[in-house]
């Protein structure tokens, strides 16, 4: 008979796991009767106190209960939801709090067999904790080759909406590491990133979306996410009503637009036009990276001209003033862009374009002051 996870770790029982909160504000693993939720096993329904599961642990509880998933997949699956929500705030981690990289071989075996035994609960539960662990530096370069594999492969056929969204967040975390988006592009693993896009669930399209954002990051990522037809898909997305699928299209929108072969395909899309509607959404991030992708847009003439007529200059002069460091730079250099070839040539003897570089410059600092006024003002 296969050990409980309670011989190994007696502070924490291997029978079911529910986040609770004391009347004192203390959290705890509170420990009942597993018919609440279907997996079978004993549990007292007396509340204790419990920390969350280390992967130490877990790789012990693993070592000793090689097959857990099949042989004891009640007690797995109440562990790893208790490593999940001790952890799920990335401010109140205590995995992310530890320096040292986690071994996330078991992890990556245990993912594998639930993808092929079709265990679509398991596999979500264990790309949540990928989530996590991949916010550390140490496990996303460590994570190697067997890992962002198997991670991609469930993500070209996950068996439903959950698991897929949960992948799509682990690929966004993966994908911080450049080295990381190479092998994801190697193994197939921007197509059905850009498949996602099409989903009707935002919430699934915008974990999708923030993952291709971060492939797009990198000039091979942003060539073969255009080839696969992602630039007209996220075009559409800047009508979205969900504030995240909102930021994250725009982001990913504006990684695109860096490549001159992206400009057309943009524009032909619409994007432009409703680009500039973005300028005027009460969200930093979103005016900030519409600003950018329109920056680059406005170096090609056609794009140029249809920016200018869909009046982008006097929303790009309020973000001038609007104070946030990289809002103010994007809409500099749009404006000098749209700007900038109706002041004659680029010479830096040109002095009417100096004289157009030095406003952008003070209409900078003076937003500048103006934020800090706002925040501090003087006594």
């Amino acid at each position: 008979m296969a050990a409980g996870y309670g011989a190994l770790h007696a502070s924490l029982s291997a029978s079911s796991f529910r986040r609770t909160v004391s009347s004192s504000g203390v959290e705890l693993l509170d420990s009942e009767d597993s018919s609440d939720d279907g997996r079978g096993g004993a549990g007292g329904g007396k509340e204790e106190y419990k920390e969350t599961p280390s992967m130490d642990t877990i790789n012990a509880y693993m070592r000793v209960n090689p097959r857990a998933d099949v042989a004891d997949r009640s007690s797995l699956l109440d562990m790893l939801d208790a490593f999940v929500v001790g952890n799920e705030a990335a401010a109140d981690s205590p995995n992310l709090r530890g320096a040292d990289a986690d071994d996330m071989a078991a992890l990556t075996r245990l993912l594998g067999a639930a993808h092929a035994s079709g265990d679509a609960e398991l596999a979500e539960v264990l790309l949540c904790m990928f989530k996590i662990l991949l916010r550390k530096l140490g496990n996303r370069r460590g994570i190697g080759e067997i890992g962002i594999k198997t991670i991609v492969n469930v993500m070209r056929d996950p068996p439903n909406g959950k698991v897929a969204k949960a992948g799509a967040n682990v690929m966004l975390n993966l994908c911080y590491e450049s080295d990381n988006v190479d092998t994801v592009l190697d193994m197939g693993g921007a197509d059905p990133l850009v498949r996602l896009l099409q989903s009707p669930d935002e919430d699934l399209c915008a974990s999708a979306c923030g993952a291709l954002q971060s492939v797009c990051f990198q000039r091979r990522g942003r060539d073969i996410a255009r080839d696969l037809g992602a630039t007209e898909l996220v075009v559409g997305l800047l009508e979205a009503k969900n504030t995240t699928l909102l930021a994250r299209a725009v982001g990913a929108l504006h990684n695109l637009s860096s490549d001159p072969a992206s400009i057309d395909l943009i524009r032909d899309a619409g994007g432009a036009v409703r680009l500039v509607r973005l300028l005027r959404v009460p969200s930093a991030p979103v005016c900030s990276s519409a600003a950018g992708a329109i920056q680059n847009l406005s170096r090609e003439p056609l794009s140029r001209e249809e920016i200018r007529e869909a009046d982008a200059v006097p929303a790009l002069i309020d973000l001038l003033f609007a104070g946030e460091a990289a809002s103010q730079a994007h809409a500099a250099g749009a404006l000098l862009n749209i700007i900038g070839p109706t002041l004659g040539s680029e010479d830096p003897s040109n002095p009417k374009r100096q004289a157009f570089k030095a406003l952008l410059s003070d209409s900078i600092a003076i937003g500048a002051v103006a934020k800090v006024m706002t925040v501090a003002p003087m006594e």
